[in-house]
């Protein structure tokens, strides 16, 4: 329940973000999830870092986002991973 949690407040804050910028939410999703596994499985973070950037990447080649898209998805989905 607590991950849900989480995954409400990124929708949230995306919300409130989404004036200046369009966060990222599958990359936010996609740090909150290695986040969370890393805590239980410290082996998962490095291919779950690469799932990250392999993420980002597909969003800026799809031209959906833009770096600064980018950034406020990590920024979103690693802060939820820290609370």
């Amino acid at each position: 329940t607590v991950v849900l949690g989480l995954c409400a407040a990124i929708g949230g804050l995306s919300a409130l973000a989404a004036r200046w910028c369009k966060p990222s939410l599958h990359v936010a999703f996609a740090c909150l999830a290695t986040g969370v596994l890393g805590l239980a499985w410290a082996q998962v973070v490095l291919p779950m870092g690469l799932f990250v950037l392999a993420v980002g990447w597909s969003r800026l080649h799809l031209q959906r986002h833009t770096i600064a898209d980018m950034v406020a998805g990590v920024l979103l989905g690693t802060g939820a991973a820290w609370c």
